[in-house]
Parts: C-alpha cells; sequence; structure tokens
C-alpha cells in the first residue's frame, strides 16, 4: 500500500506533518498550508528503506511545481 508523507522543510532539517493514503490529499493539505516549504513524498507500508542516506524518489514540493517551467 502506498502512503503520502507530508513534511515541512524548516532550516536544513524536516518536520513530519502527516500521512495520507491520495497523493491528491497531501497535496491539498501542502497547498490548505499555502507555504512553498511543504513537501511530499511516497511509501509503501510495510517496506524496509534503506540503510543509506539518498534522495527521496518521487517527492516533490506541490506548491512550487511547474513554477521553474
Amino acid at each position: 500500500m502506498e502512503l503520502w508523507i507530508v513534511g515541512k522543510l524548516v532550516g536544513k532539517t524536516w518536520e513530519f506533518q502527516g500521512v495520507f493514503d491520495l497523493e491528491c490529499e497531501a497535496v491539498n493539505f501542502c497547498f490548505d498550508v499555502g507555504d512553498d516549504n511543504w513537501f511530499i513524498g511516497p511509501v509503501n507500508l510495510n517496506e524496509q528503506l534503506k540503510v543509506e542516506t539518498e534522495d527521496w524518489p518521487n517527492s516533490y514540493y506541490p506548491t512550487l511545481k511547474g513554477k521553474d517551467e
């Protein structure tokens, strides 16, 4: 089962803000806050992550998506 984590970038770290079962709900949450520091990223339930630090695949800042295009 894919879930969507919502986080807020604070300086060089981030704070956990919520988890949603639908990407659109996570996106809407970020837009409701109206702050460009909020991001979402997918995770799979009961899936172990790698120990090494790596970029979070398919994570993004919904309020910034498309602003660079």
